[in-house]
């Protein structure tokens, strides 16, 4: 009998941590299990549930799926798929671990100037690749990336360098539908020609933020670090000024070897004919790393001691997402599994179940409902304790003293009281032993008022 295939809307994501939030929605690494129970670790790009799935982030992200998916390269992330998740689209890619360019250039532990070359060649090698890679149509796919920066190069702990975010990415098969007057992109990596209203991006655009990138991980620093956005409009319209305020930063550069420094002028030329192509930056980078002291890019990531990433926070910590269903939180140790359909089968037996679902229930209020969940915990709690304790009695306490055994002609028994006198006393009477009181005599007349009991003793 043939196995049923299992349906692609069963995999499932446990959100590990959040590495990074955004306007427009936040990254998370998780465990990705798939229907034949594989797991494996990826990056999780999930965009706000409330975003339009007409709007501009969410046509972005599909965007950025689809050009990743036809881009194969080393130095390129890498995308699995692109799914609903509940009531979020996201965007799942492979996970690096390690940190960013940004975070490895700049502090006591920073990167030298042998692997920050080799990291700027890969990510050459990689810009060259997502201009000239053909597509279906036989036609090169002739992608921008537009916002080449430290923050999304990717150096794993083994070695390896990834270009990330091709969300702004301009391709020939993806019609531009930015206004003339909106820059996309990174102010501090941004070509002169970008500013430009109406003018297209290309190449060389990708070249000059590479240089950027070349320059700052060189002094630790930017090349417009200092500058507002007004005064770095006001540079990148004349030649002139431009290239005055490159000298005084290239003064920086005095300790850099010269071949790096000559390679940084050629990349942030205010000319975009004047710099190399990223395939001869790329071949140069090479080259000039088999010159320079100090380890390569792989041995320094092996033998760095990598900071502990701290989580960035979110709604959904701790949480699984199935595809086309809501997040559910993961259970306590102890406290069941997770069912493939996003509920939580929570064992507990007895008087304590109701506690348990309450406690369940104020994971899923929110902040809007924590005053609900307090009174419903404090009644659990009340119901918990009274039913903890033995049955209250109902009549008095002085009622339920124990009572001799009645005998077989009285239709009462009589309390174990002393017996009112009736008659005077010749002679004392015999104290009756304590193990059997006194009988009451049968011959009273039952209209009689039962006599009260004394007070209890204190």
């Amino acid at each position: 009998m043939e196995a049923t295939p299992a349906s692609p809307t069963t995999r499932r994501f446990e959100l590990e941590r959040c590495l990074g939030r955004g306007g427009f929605g936040e990254v998370w690494v998780a465990w990705m299990t798939s229907p034949g129970g594989i797991r494996t670790r990826v990056a999780v790009k999930l965009l706000h549930a409330e975003l339009d799935p007409e709007s501009q982030p969410m046509e972005r992200l599909r965007d950025e799926g689809r050009l990743l998916g036809l881009l194969d390269h080393p130095h390129i992330l890498r995308v699995i798929d692109l799914c609903q998740l509940g009531e979020r689209v996201a965007l799942i890619t492979e996970y690096i671990e390690g940190a960013d360019l940004k975070q490895c250039i700049r502090g006591a532990e920073r990167m030298p100037a042998r692997c920050v070359v080799e990291v700027v060649g890969r990510v050459a090698e990689a810009l060259e690749a997502a201009w000239s890679t053909v597509g279906d149509d036989g036609e090169p796919l002739h992608i921008v990336h537009r916002d080449v920066k430290p923050a999304n190069i990717r150096i794993g702990r083994r070695g390896e360098v990834k270009l990330l975010d091709f969300g702004i990415a301009r391709a020939a098969l993806r019609p531009s539908r930015t206004g003339t007057d909106v820059i996309l992109g990174s102010f501090g990596f941004l070509a002169p020609e970008r500013f430009e209203p109406g003018r297209p991006v290309t190449p060389p655009s990708d070249v000059f933020s590479l240089g950027c990138v070349l320059f700052e991980g060189m002094v630790g620093a930017g090349v417009f670090a200092g500058l507002d956005h007004h005064e770095h409009l006001s540079l990148a319209s004349d030649a002139y000024p431009y290239d005055r305020w490159l000298a005084r930063r290239f003064e920086a550069l005095t300790s850099t070897p010269p071949a790096i420094a000559a390679l940084v002028r050629e990349l942030l030329s205010f000319d975009p004919a004047a710099r190399p192509t990223a395939a001869e930056v790329a071949r140069r980078c090479e080259a000039l790393a088999e010159t320079l002291d100090g380890p390569v890019l792989r041995k320094w990531c092996r033998d760095r001691p990598w900071p502990d990433v701290v989580p960035a926070g979110a709604t959904l910590d701790r949480r699984v997402l199935v595809e086309g269903a809501e997040p559910v939180e993961l259970p306590a140790s102890g406290s069941g599994p997770v069912s493939g359909s996003g509920s939580i089968e929570v064992q507990r037996s007895g008087r304590w179940r109701l506690a348990g679902l309450i406690g369940m229930g104020m994971t899923t209020l929110g902040a809007a409902g924590a005053a609900l969940a307090a009174a419903l915990v404090l009644v659990a709690v009340a119901l918990v304790i009274v039913l903890a304790r033995p049955e209250a009695p109902t009549e008095p306490v002085a009622a339920r003293v124990e009572e001799p055994a009645p005998r077989p002609p009285v239709e009462a028994p009589a309390p174990a009281l002393p017996v009112p006198v009736v008659a005077p006393v010749v002679e004392p009477a015999p104290v009756p032993s304590r193990a059997s009181p006194a009988p009451v005599p049968v011959s009273r007349p039952p209209s009689v008022a039962p006599v009260s009991p004394p007070p209890a003793p204190p």
